[in-house]
């Protein structure tokens, strides 16, 4: 890979990515530095360079990693390698792949968790499309009061709804911690790492989907878990970590989603919904 850099006037170069590094290093260029690498229509700052950004963001927690061990207080946790111009699409990947963790696992589960047969003027969940829509339905019936049959069964199926959501928090940190990843993840091409990137620990993946479950699902309640996922999304889009990344020091990271791989997550939807309409519970 060859970078071209402009100082004091004058195009030097090329330089490999490792003399990059190195002119980082020695402060002789810094992100503001104009550079250009073939592929690019015309010449920008070196922090606008996506194989360079990574460089810049890698020294600079050193650095500041560095006079933290100093001072005795904690490391920063990992910064994002997207680059800018993907954050907007990886936080859509992000939101997608947890979606599908959680549909996986509530359609598995509910073969185990039996629910009674619903009242005749319940909901019916083969009236609905998907579970957000059912599941809408069933709030409202459960604040009629005046019905006690009514109220019993939807007070049970959102309790499967609340506890379906917290029980996957439970297992996602099994996978995470052996895999770096979960299906939902995989098929987004997304792995989550530790601050050294490698894979992070069980009890750091534990504390971590905690915090997703209370802060970007909103505790499993469904009013709650669309504001949470509208203030995570702007997050991740705006700084390419979550709230829950910065404090469990871990790392998101995202390889190219060409149109093969949507291609798969489009079917992979496809045959969560036929699942959910047509097997039999």
């Amino acid at each position: 890979m060859q970078i071209y850099v402009g100082r004091n006037g004058r195009q030097e170069g090329p330089f490999t990515l490792l003399q990059i590094h190195g002119m980082l290093e020695a402060g002789e260029v810094n992100g503001g530095t104009l550079g250009w690498m073939p592929g690019e229509g015309e010449w920008k700052p070196l922090r606008e360079l996506a194989p360079v950004l990574s460089l810049i963001q890698s020294i600079e927690k050193e650095k500041l990693d560095a006079e933290l061990a100093k001072s005795g207080r904690p490391t920063l946790p990992p910064q994002s390698t997207i680059p800018p111009q993907r954050l907007p699409s990886h936080a859509i990947s992000r939101f997608g792949a947890r979606m599908i963790d959680v549909l996986i696992f509530q359609i598995v589960l509910s073969y185990f968790w039996t629910l009674p047969q619903p009242p005749e003027s319940m909901p019916n969940p083969d009236d609905y499309e998907n579970f957000r829509d059912f599941f809408a339905a069933l709030w409202k019936v459960s604040q009629d009061v005046n019905n006690t049959e009514q109220l019993e069964y939807a007070w049970k199926v959102l309790y499967f709804q609340l506890g379906s959501v917290f029980a996957w928090h439970l297992i996602e940190p099994i996978f995470l911690a052996v895999t770096s990843t979960t299906l939902g993840k995989l098929i987004f091409r997304i792995r989550v790492a530790g601050p050294d990137g490698g894979k992070p620990g069980f009890f750091r993946c534990l504390y971590r989907s905690l915090l997703v479950f209370l802060f970007g699902m909103g505790g499993g309640f469904e009013p709650l878990r669309w504001v949470a996922n509208f203030f995570s999304f702007v997050r991740v889009q705006n700084t390419g970590a979550a709230f829950w990344d910065d404090l469990a020091h871990t790392r998101v990271d995202q390889g190219p989603v060409g149109p093969a791989r949507s291609l798969l997550v489009l079917l992979v939807l496809v045959a969560i919904m036929a699942a959910d309409y047509l097997l039999p519970r």
